[in-house]
């Protein structure tokens, strides 16, 4: 069944107010409540009332069965060593790093768990890692997903609307469509990788992507004690997935340039959440931080103020592999100069970084080791 939102449809009238979104920015993925009691989760993402919103019946999102960073909880470090907290919303798709020819969307999820001090946090991680790069020498798209409850490899989807994927371990071209879920890869033909794009699946659940100038990392790892209903899940429950991811320019190895090509940094400034802060400024300027303190319960709420152009809703994208946002650069070809850094709230300090490098990563409440159990 399906609805279009803005539309009577008799005894589906859809409320804003049943939503629980935030300033009506409604994301990928939300429950909507209609008028009859019927629920259906968005497809697409937007602000209201602008446009129609088309709705599906109840579904998951994809299930995961068969020198700037993000980690766990995630605290953003960025290329100018600034740093911030970034809570999101939950199953909502954020962009983290846009540049010509690359964009990394991620997902993020609200999480329960206990920190080792016993303390209770309503937080939220990253738990997928949507890759959209393009090849300049032969103009595919490659578009991968990575889950991080699917630990052993990621999946290739054939288009924007992921229709169709395959699971690997390494990126390949192949003949004809893209291999259906489910069916082997050995029906099909490998040609070969695309040339100037690097995709490899490693042990250790790390997955690493070199493309258009960038090379990113994104590991997995557990959480060591989420709570589902108040207590703690069982060992292979989804909840103790999340993602980490980093980034660095490959523009000072000469033989990464010679394989992936140069970033547009100094020609097109990179943007997104986290991206934004290859900005060149040597000026590292920190966001907002969630202070835990020492009551028995904590809920996040930093979304990285002051140290991101606009706010975290100017970064939610409409789809996984969607790339056209306020802050676009994928497809990009005139020079964009970078952020204004004085026009940044956020604490203001020299840079001690080389700006190339930043990452997200979780600090609080995850094993210590990052194997796979």
């Amino acid at each position: 069944m399906r609805a279009s939102m803005g539309l009577n449809t008799g005894a589906d009238a859809y409320s804003p107010a049943n939503d629980g979104s935030t300033a009506n920015q409604l994301c990928y993925n939300d429950q909507i409540s209609l008028s009859s009691g019927n629920i259906f989760v968005l497809e697409f993402a937007g602000s209201l009332p602008a446009g129609n919103y088309f709705l599906s019946a109840p579904a998951a999102a994809p299930s995961s069965s068969s020198g700037s960073s993000s980690r766990g909880d995630p605290h953003l470090k960025f290329a100018s060593g600034g740093e911030a907290d970034f809570r999101g919303k939950d199953q909502c798709i954020f962009c983290f790093v846009t540049a010509p020819n690359l964009q990394l969307n991620v997902m993020t999820e609200d999480r329960v768990f206990k920190r080792w001090n016993g303390q209770v946090v309503n937080g939220s991680f990253v738990t997928q890692a949507f890759v959209t790069a393009a090849s300049k020498a032969t103009n595919a798209t490659a578009r991968v997903a990575i889950f991080a409850d699917q630990w052993g490899d990621f999946r290739v989807y054939n288009d924007e609307n992921m229709t169709e994927h395959y699971n690997a371990t390494r990126l390949f071209q192949r003949h004809g469509s893209l291999t259906p879920s489910g069916m082997r890869q050995s029906a099909y033909v490998a040609q070969e990788p695309y040339p100037d794009i690097e995709m490899m699946q490693m042990t250790g659940g790390r997955t690493f992507f070199k493309a258009a100038g960038w090379v990113g990392v994104v590991q997995r790892r557990r959480l060591r004690q989420p709570l589902v209903g108040g207590e703690t899940a069982p060992r292979d429950h989804h909840t103790r997935y999340f993602l980490d991811t980093s980034f660095s320019l490959a523009d000072f190895d000469s033989a990464l340039v010679e394989k992936v090509g140069r970033s547009s940094v100094g020609w097109i400034a990179p943007h997104g959440v986290v991206g934004q802060s290859f900005d060149g400024s040597k000026i590292a300027v920190s966001g907002k931080l969630d202070k835990y303190g020492e009551a028995p319960a904590f809920t996040t709420s930093a979304q990285a103020e002051g140290a991101i152009e606009g706010n975290y809703k100017d970064y939610i994208m409409p789809s996984p592999f969607s790339t056209d946002f306020k802050f676009a650069r994928f497809t990009a070809r005139a020079p964009i100069a970078p952020r204004n850094v004085t026009a940044l709230g956020g604490f203001k300090a020299a840079s001690q970084s080389d700006g190339l490098s930043a990452q997200s990563s979780e600090q609080h409440g995850v094993e210590a080791s990052t194997a796979a159990a």
